[in-house]
Parts: structure tokens; sequence; C-alpha cells
């Protein structure tokens, strides 16, 4: 992209188009370089969207799509939406941006509704929601870093009956190969066969998930999974289901604070002679529900040491429990609790 001031046109690009949306010119713009929705003010000179299409803001300046204003925010810029958006948003490498949802909508088109790439860095403020209605796509996918201070995550169509029939459109609500740092807001779906949050790496990634406050909640089916690479720490917050595992994990888990409705399973495994041995480490909090852990049989093959369950304080309201099984509705082999990996040195139990 070139110009001078004295050519016929002050900008000229061979090979892009639609990419002004901002900027003052004292010469005609050829049109084509101008995107869609943006107007010149004949009295400034300067390029700016047009009142009526404006979706989101910086400061009082306006756009007429969300990616228009990442794409133009500069480091720490905060957006304001100020309408109901569809769209497939994207904030990229090297971008560090607050979005508040300003009591509005950000609903997907045919992607992920929020993707933070390597190296982004996305705060969510405000009460509103992001939503995803698109089968195996999630409201956030994050591979960069993202900070929840408030609003909402789902999956408002999530149409799953069962953990062998997702309904044509499931997926978890958060992807996580990243590092989330959860201080409020709520996630949650209507889910039976995708976990609410996955804590999974894609990437060769480690991923981190850290929450101080807020709520996860899907009664249905896992709240919370933490894949191999993943590390969980939970210092405040709710992470609630009932009807399933609240926290099932095969990584690094911390649990110091915030409570746990549902059971808490750690896993264990065993594939091509290579051990896989998952942590997890209770020091405080409250569980609601059973400590369970289980020595996974994976495709036949027995594991060959348990997982390690430490606790050193906090209330269980539950059993422990240490199992050898394939997948759910095979065999259950109940385990010796002196072999069960389980180790308690303090705590409170009822």
């Amino acid at each position: 992209i070139t110009g001078t001031a004295d050519a016929p046109s002050p900008v000229f690009s061979e090979n892009k188009e639609d990419f002004i949306i901002g900027g003052t010119f004292k010469q005609k713009v050829d049109s084509k370089f101008v995107k869609d929705g943006y107007t010149k003010d004949e009295t400034t000179g300067e390029y700016q969207a047009k009142e009526e299409l404006i979706v989101a803001k910086i400061g009082d300046k306006g756009y007429v799509s969300l990616n228009d204003a990442i794409n133009a925010a500069s480091l720490g810029a905060k957006i304001t939406l100020v309408k109901n958006i569809i769209e497939d948003v994207v904030v990229p490498s090297g971008k560090n941006i607050e979005i508040n949802l300003n009591n509005r909508t950000i609903t997907n088109d045919s992607d992920h509704t929020i993707t933070v790439e390597l190296g982004a860095s996305l705060t969510i403020t405000g009460d509103g929601t992001v939503d995803n209605i698109t089968h195996q796509k999630a409201a956030i996918y994050n591979m960069g870093t993202v900070t929840m201070e408030s609003g909402k995550l789902t999956r408002s169509k999530e149409a799953s009956t069962s953990p062998s029939n997702n309904g044509g459109n499931s997926y978890y609500v958060v992807h996580n190969n990243g590092t989330f740092n959860m201080n409020g807001g709520t996630i949650t779906q209507n889910g039976y066969y995708s976990s609410l949050f996955a804590n999974k790496s894609e990437n060769g990634s480690n991923p981190v998930f850290n929450m101080t406050a807020g709520t996860l909640k899907q009664e249905g089916f896992i709240a919370l999974k933490n894949e191999e690479t993943g590390n969980v720490n939970i210092s405040g917050g709710k992470v609630i289901c009932s009807e399933d595992q609240s926290l099932q994990n095969w990584g690094t888990a911390t649990i110091s604070g915030g409570e746990l409705t549902g059971m808490v399973t750690t896993f264990s495994y065993t594939q091509d002679n290579v051990n896989y041995q998952a942590t997890t480490n209770i020091e405080g909090g409250t569980i609601n529900g059973d400590v369970r852990s289980w020595k996974y049989i994976n495709k036949d093959v027995h594991a060959n040491m348990a997982p390690k369950i430490n606790v050193t304080g906090g209330t269980i309201n539950g059993s422990f429990e240490a199992i050898e099984r394939g997948d759910n509705g095979t065999p259950v082999t109940q385990v010796d609790f002196a072999e069960s990996g389980i180790t308690v040195s303090g705590g409170t139990f009822s």
C-alpha cells in the first residue's frame, strides 16, 4: 500500500481493497479502498463508520464489526459493544484488549465465537453473553491468554442427550489451549456429551486454568476436564455437576478453595509402555461429592500405577473410592485403598 500527498489518490494498493476504516485524507480516496460501512466526513476529511451500522466503539470512535475494532485497537484498548452481533471474532497475535459486553450478545456465524490466537490477550468484562450455536465449535477457543471478569459464556443450542448421542450439535463452551483466568462470570450449558470446559492442548501447549471466582455449571456431564498436559488451580468460585463429575483430572489439579459439587475423579493409565499418572492436590475448599481414584484400562491394557490424590485440607462431603475400569459401562473392580494413590493428612470429612 502506497500513497503520496500530490498523487491522484493519496492511497493506492495493487492487490488489496476494502481496508480503510479511519484516517484523515485531504484528497479524494478511490472508493474501492474504503471498507463497506465507512464513509468520509466531508467537513473534517476523516473516514468513520456510518452511525446506523456501528456495533462497537473504542472511546467515541465507532466500528461496523467487532473485528474491525480489534484490528484498530492499540495495546490495552477497551472495546465496548453497543449492539448484539453475529460474527466470528478473532483476537490476533500481538493484541492485548478488553471487550466490555455491555449487556449485549455475541453469537457466532459459523466458527468459534471468539478465537484468541497464540500471543494474544483478551479480558472480558461487563454483563452480557458470548454464545455459540454451531456443532463442534466453542464460545471461546483460546491459544493465548483470556481473563474473564464477568459475563456469561454458553452454547444455547447444545443438543446432546447422552454420552453416546451428541444430537448433531455439541462441543465445549470453552476449549483452552493457553491460559484462562476466571475471576467472575458464568460458564454454562445443558449438555450430556461434551465437557463444559476442556483444558486441552491441541498444539503441544501446557494449558492452565486458574479459577478465583465465578461459576462453571453443567449438571448432566463433566463440568471441568483437565487433560494430560493441563494444570488447574481452583482457589475460589463454584464448579457444579451434581449428576456427574465436577472435575475430571488427567493432568495436575490443585484445589485450595471454592466449592465443587459433583464427583472429583483422578486418572492413571498405561499406553505404549508409558505410564500416565494424574495428580490432584486437595488443600482447601469444599467438595460435595465423592473423591475417586480411577486406574483406567486403556484398550485392555491395565494401568501400572495409581493416580495421586493428596488431601491436606478442605472439606469433603462424600466418600473416597478407588476403582479399576475401562470406559463407562465396563466392569468395575474395586482397588484396595493402600494401592489407590490416595493419601490423607488433613481435612474435614462427612
